[in-house]
């Protein structure tokens, strides 16, 4: 049926259904509603408009697609007008001036509209949208999780957009899905201010893994696990073990809501290891343990993740006087090591290599502050920030 035989602004219609709506607005041909699907018969899908109004749409239009509709589902559709089957909608629009009118409307009020992203062009996407109009999409407002530096390819998928520019009558549409999920990621984040609070236990989904650390999807928003809170063993390790997509157990660490930032733990949602240090390694005890460090005054030695020993160089040159730790081991090396001394509250262990006698020489607080200051490998906080920044700065540029 021709569009222009249906009475499309029939002021009957258009009164009760925005009284329906509880909308102050006259409802015309080509406005969107949302409406809940009351029947399905063979030819039309009934839809209860919230009042006594009701509304349909061809069956066909779901079919053609290859989908079903179903009793109680919510759909978006575009009215048409009124024909001899009723208050006709529709979930396409096809006739051009209907979705000049549409997408004159999305872009003064923000709604999204939906479009299938069909190939790349110069300096970004061609998109198609709602009436045979084509969008442009920049590179760098399609959203970090469907860039070029990420490497997701995403042509020929079916996404919303925000319309940023409309003019020349529909010929010149720019689009931004990224001004779409910063909206987004905005509202979420007011309404995480009471539900998230340092020292909560939460859970997330690994989003991506950098040298530095690892970005946590929080249900629309990101928050970032350094390096040195993955795990209790060997940071290099715990980071080789994450993978792109993997449910984590986290521990909230700190939230800048200024900044929109929250650091997270996932060692400290973990069990404290020395807290069984006392029952599993008594002084005179012997272990097998693995070099994880090399210092000037001695090697450190892993009994297990996050429980870790000194043996000092005096002890490692059976009785041999020797300049370097690395004369006789590296790391990766195993030895077999005695328990000399354990200090839970500092969660120190004196170690020795077994079978060795003599006195270990004590090392001071000082030495070993001074050699972690020294190796600067696990960047702090404000380098994972404004390595972030950096990183979103790049991205915003499309560079």
């Amino acid at each position: 049926m021709d569009i222009e035989d249906l009475e499309a602004n029939d002021p009957e219609f258009s009164e009760l259904l925005e009284k329906s709506l509880g909308s102050t607005k006259r409802v015309n041909r080509g406005d969107v509603v949302e409406a809940t699907v009351l029947e399905v018969s063979s030819e039309w899908v009934y839809l209860d408009l919230g009042g006594k109004s009701d509304g349909v749409i061809h069956r066909s239009e779901f079919l053609e697609e290859g989908k079903e509709v179903r009793k109680g589902e919510k759909i978006r559709a575009y009215y048409l007008g009124r024909n001899e089957a009723g208050e006709l909608f529709t979930t396409r629009i096809t006739d051009s001036e209907i979705a000049k009118t549409y997408l004159r409307e999305a872009w003064k009020s923000g709604i999204p509209v939906q479009g299938i992203v069909e190939k790349e062009i110069k300096g970004g996407y061609q998109v198609k949208i709602p009436g045979g109009f084509r969008g442009f999409c920049p590179f760098s407002q399609m959203g970090r999780d469907l860039t070029v530096i990420e490497g997701e390819r995403p042509e020929g998928k079916t996404l919303e957009f925000k319309i940023v520019e409309y003019s020349e009558g529909g010929r010149r549409v720019i689009l931004s899905r990224k001004a779409l999920l910063e909206e987004e990621e905005a509202k979420r984040w007011e309404e995480l201010k009471d539900q998230f609070s340092v020292g909560k236990r939460i859970g997330g989904k690994v989003a991506s893994v950098r040298d530095f650390g690892v970005f946590v999807d929080l249900g629309g928003i990101e928050g970032l696990i350094p390096l040195s809170e993955l795990g209790w063993g060997d940071p290099k390790e715990s980071l080789e073990k994450v993978k792109i997509g993997q449910e984590l157990e986290l521990c909230v660490v700190d939230i800048d809501w200024n900044l929109k930032r929250i650091l997270l733990s996932q060692k400290r949602a973990l069990p404290d290891p020395w807290e069984k240090a006392g029952n599993l390694y008594p002084e005179g005890s012997v272990h097998k343990g693995k070099v994880t460090r090399i210092a000037p005054f001695g090697a450190f030695v892993a009994l297990e993740p996050g429980v870790e020993g000194l043996v000092h160089i005096s002890r490692l040159g059976a009785q041999k006087r020797i300049k370097s730790p690395r004369e006789v081991v590296k790391e990766g090396d195993e030895l077999l090591v005695k328990v000399e001394s354990l200090d839970l509250q500092r969660k120190r262990l004196s170690l020795s290599v077994a079978g060795q006698r003599g006195e270990a020489e004590e090392v001071t607080e000082e030495e070993i502050r001074a050699y972690s200051q020294d190796q600067r490998a696990r960047p702090t906080l404000g380098d994972l920030l404004r390595q972030k920044m950096a990183e979103r700065k790049r991205i915003k540029s499309g560079k």
